[in-house]
């Protein structure tokens, strides 16, 4: 006996909010020189915001960036606060360890890997971050994928 053929059904938010992120690579403004919009490359290919996006400590840091003044911040703030995130507590409440963890990794995989990326402008030698040309660009991406994830819960 064969299953059943599924029915179609109204289109999840998920599946909207995809398509919401299809569409965002597929859109590109129009050239005032009369090219079409085909003939510009998209920022972003899925792979490289996939990739990007993918550890949560970068997510973290992309949700700590946007919710501070505008300016840099120093990494040591950056990485107390996305230690908070990760450990779910108050700043006050982290041990040096977990906030030594969260800066070394911070200063020696994320924040160049976001830097090249130009998500962010990271300053070693000062050890100040800022959003980057690209920052929001890729945090509209963050959102559409958040907000698809957390409606479903």
């Amino acid at each position: 006996m064969t299953a059943p053929e599924p029915t179609p059904a109204e289109p999840s938010s998920l599946v909207e909010s995809l398509k919401n992120v299809v569409r965002f690579f597929q859109y590109q403004e129009p050239s005032h020189q009369g090219h079409s919009s085909k003939d510009k490359q998209p920022d972003f290919d899925p792979s490289e915001v996939f990739d990007l996006l993918k550890p949560e400590r970068r997510q973290a840091v992309m949700d700590v960036l946007e919710n501070v003044e505008k300016g840099p911040i120093s990494v040591s703030t950056l990485a107390e606060e996305v230690a908070a995130i990760e450990y779910n507590c108050p700043p006050t409440e982290l041990g040096s360890q977990q906030r030594k963890r969260v800066y070394i990794a911070l200063c020696q995989v994320h924040l160049p890997r976001l830097a090249e990326a130009q998500i962010v402008s990271y300053d070693d030698n000062q050890k100040l971050v800022d959003e980057g040309p690209r920052f929001s660009e890729l945090r509209r991406v963050y959102s559409i994928l958040t907000d698809a994830l957390t409606e479903k819960q």
